[in-house]
């Protein structure tokens, strides 16, 4: 606890989910159920989410008992060993850096600062940066909080590199405009791709989506399931955490492709789906040939809405088109249970942009610690970043 001044005002911080849990719970659940979210906040699905993270940063204001301003952070040492690249059609290329860069440790955002205000963000850095050691201090948010977050960094004890929607995640840095990407959902189907409907040829015509699922069903025993709370399954089953993993161990992209936590534990993972199933914030949905498990869409639910969602298909299947058929089977599933909207996230995929009724760019600024001796280190990791501008360098 740290007495700001000599008022009412006082800034906590904890630095554990097990702190989280016994001493702040009840201004942790004030705070997540204060900002708007597009990420699930439960404990135990931040534990699993970002398990390699060393731990979580849980930093909250009180004025007379009332929560004023929070943020959550995880913090990491981490490393960049290559540049990504995100181009308009969605195609992602890694470069290999010559000399990958040592290691730093770094402090993400997740999800939104309660609060925005000059003085809390002031208490925040100094905290990280000289508490905690951090060298970075990931800060991201949508284009309604940039001006207020931008007038707030000046004259902090900062380095910054601002105003640029970039990812800086698993030993990466690239850049992806109009990261926020969502569909609107309709009241059916075939409202839903009403505006396809005299584009014969288009993906999304709904008597090409028939020809195509008709094909695989002549050719073959297809099979569409969905897996959620009131779908009539007790229960995530081994069965389908195995079809999980054997389509994403034969999709495209060859274990690029992750299901939101690491693939190295098993375990977590499927605790993980677990999780969300019994939390109610799971939309899981397959397409089987034969009864061989071909392709999978994962969808986190959140205020009625699919806040992340992530798929892939067994590239020996293109053919068919399992991924499309599965994907339209979510799309479909989501709005008979009366889910609103779905947020596409990053990369501008063709199948994503078709779909899109709404762009919000989700910003970034990169703090950089001012007297950390690793000065060096921490010049090499600004050269990458895909900026519009830089100060105090």
């Amino acid at each position: 606890m740290r007495d700001q001044n000599a008022t009412s005002v006082l800034v906590f911080s904890a630095r554990s989910y097990a702190e989280i849990e016994s001493s702040h719970s009840g201004y942790w659940n004030r705070f997540t159920q204060s900002v708007s979210q597009n990420i699930c906040m439960d404990i135990k699905w931040l534990q699993l989410r970002y398990n390699h993270f060393d731990y979580p940063f849980f930093i909250y204001r009180l004025d007379k008992e009332q929560l004023t301003n929070a943020a959550f952070f995880v913090i990491a040492n981490t490393h960049v060993g290559e540049r990504l690249h995100v181009f308009n059609d969605g195609v992602r290329i890694y470069e290999k850096l010559e000399r990958p860069i040592s290691e730093y440790r770094c402090a993400r955002l997740i999800g939104n600062i309660l609060g925005i205000s000059k003085d809390f963000l002031a208490e925040m850095v100094e905290i990280l940066f000289n508490s905690d050691q951090v060298d970075v201090i990931d800060l991201f948010y949508y284009s309604d909080d940039q001006h207020e977050l931008m007038g707030s960094f000046s004259g902090l004890p900062v380095k910054i590199i601002s105003n640029r929607m970039c990812d800086l995640y698993n030993g990466e840095i690239g850049n992806n405009s109009n990261d926020s990407l969502s569909i609107n959902l309709a009241t059916s189907l075939e409202e839903q791709l009403a505006s396809f409907k005299t584009k014969k040829s288009h993906r999304y015509n709904i008597k090409n989506i028939q020809r195509v699922k008709r094909k695989a069903e002549v050719e073959h025993d297809m099979q569409l399931k969905s897996f959620y709370h009131e779908c009539g399954y007790p229960s995530i089953s081994e069965r389908e955490l195995e079809w999980l993993a054997q389509i994403d161990d034969n999709s495209w992209q060859k274990g690029k492709q992750s299901i939101y936590i690491t693939r190295a534990d098993k375990q977590a993972l499927s605790e993980t789906i677990i999780h969300l199933f019994e939390k109610k914030c799971l939309l899981l949905c397959f397409c089987l040939i034969d009864d061989y498990p071909v392709s999978y869409v994962l969808g986190i639910l959140a205020n009625n809405n699919v806040c992340q969602f992530s798929l892939a298909y067994d590239a020996r299947f293109r053919k068919l088109s399992v991924g499309k058929l599965a994907f339209i089977h979510f799309i479909q599933t989501a709005i008979e249970i009366g889910l609103k909207k779905i947020e596409c996230a990053g990369t501008r995929h063709q199948y994503k942009t078709d779909l899109v009724t709404f762009y919000d760019p989700v910003h970034e600024s990169a703090l950089f610690n001012p007297i950390k001796k690793n000065a060096k280190t921490l010049y090499k990791i600004k050269k990458l970043y895909p900026i519009m501008s830089i100060s105090d360098l």
